[in-house]
């Protein structure tokens, strides 16, 4: 949920499982004989859970009760839970959002919109909904929710595949392809007021953080990508994983491989920078890095060599070429930082600074051979 308080899992058997995220006790279990489920969407609070399966109708189901609240529903394209849990608005084929209340498990009213809808986004105050199209991707529309009257056009240069609303209710973030960027919109203007670049292939989906101080966006070069919305500057690079969702204060969901999850915090206080070398002649990509106990030097890995940099002064210390690292860290006294290799080993290197400045000695060989794997370096 966007709590980060549950998360929910099915077996084979079309049972779900809905557990505590902090220490995994169970909280229920669906039999809801859906099988084989092929996703799930749980509602803000975790108190209900959307089930799809192979060849089968939705369903909605309510936790507490352990029962279906809702289906099933033919014709399933996306679908949105208002903020408050009491309503749903799901996408159909039929060119039509359609309001679910949840408390009576009944169709509340239909939304007849232009194309058939890929995605339907409540506003903050939930009295808009923001609609993207699967044909007309170039498109977007925000209808109000109890006239159902088009409220604003947005006309997309390539195409927008995933939105999502600024706490303030005035802007709106879309992620786009043709150019693969992410862009912001101001509605009370009709015009785009930021535009994003960093992604290299379409970008899937973007969240704001809970106040709005961050933008996040995933994309299918496998990168999630942190924004500054005022500013336009990208603050981190997360790559790896998926995103999932944006919980409270400045914490984000990441899906990770082997059906891990992790959960990331964007903490102001730290702050961000970034690091630029006015005698780099070409571009660098960097693999791995490690910060010093202090948090005073950066050494990184790239596919050159090795750089250190002192994070106070925003200066590179050092540039080394070296066999392709892929693996850095700290020894927990700062003294020292370690590379591991596949051809070059682990290697350990002594760092020291005086009035003159720092002194990186020569590196000493700790173990010969392919010592990569973070087992082998721990």
């Amino acid at each position: 949920d966007r709590c980060c308080t549950r998360f929910a899992r099915a077996n084979a058997a079309g049972t779900v499982m809905i557990a505590s995220l902090s220490d995994g006790r169970e909280i229920a279990r669906l039999n809801t004989k859906l099988a084989p489920i092929r996703g799930m969407l749980m509602s803000p609070s975790g108190n209900y859970i959307g089930i799809s399966a192979e060849d089968v109708p939705v369903e909605i189901w309510d936790v507490s009760k352990k029962a279906r609240a809702v289906g099933p529903i033919q014709h399933f394209q996306t679908a949105e839970f208002s903020a408050d849990e009491r309503s749903l608005a799901v996408c159909q084929l039929d060119a039509a959002v359609h309001f679910y209340n949840l408390e009576r498990g009944t169709e509340a009213s239909t939304l007849l919109v232009k194309h058939v809808p890929l995605q339907a986004v409540y506003s903050p105050d939930e009295s808009r909904l923001a609609v993207l199209y699967r044909e007309q991707s170039s498109v977007v529309h925000v209808f109000n929710c109890a006239s159902g009257s088009l409220e604003a056009e947005i006309v997309v240069e390539g195409g927008a595949h995933n939105c999502n609303w600024h706490p303030d209710g005035n802007r709106i973030a879309l992620a786009c392809s043709e150019p693969d960027n992410v862009e912001i919109w101001d509605l009370q203007r009709g015009e785009r007021i930021m535009a994003m670049e960093g992604h290299t292939q379409r970008v899937t989906r973007c969240l704001f953080t809970e106040q709005g101080d961050y933008l996040a966006s995933n994309s299918w070069d496998g990168s999630v990508r942190v924004w500054e919305p005022q500013s336009g500057d990208q603050v981190v690079v997360l790559n790896g994983g998926a995103l999932v969702h944006a919980g409270e204060g400045s914490v984000l969901g990441l899906r990770l491989e082997d059906n891990m999850f992790s959960q990331v915090e964007l903490d102001p206080a730290i702050g961000f920078d970034r690091l630029t070398s006015r005698d780099s002649k070409h571009k660098v990509q960097y693999d791995c890095g490690a910060t010093s106990p202090d948090g005073r030097l950066l050494v990184c890995g790239t596919y050159d060599g090795l750089e250190l940099w002192d994070l106070a002064d925003h200066r590179r210390l050092a540039q080394i070429e070296h066999a392709l690292p892929r693996r850095v860290f700290f020894d927990p006294s700062g003294s020292s930082f370690y590379t591991a290799s596949a051809s070059g080993g682990l290697q350990q290197w002594s760092i020291s600074s005086d009035d003159f400045g720092w002194r990186l000695e020569q590196p000493t060989l700790v173990e010969n051979g392919d010592v990569a794997t973070d087992d082998a370096c721990a």
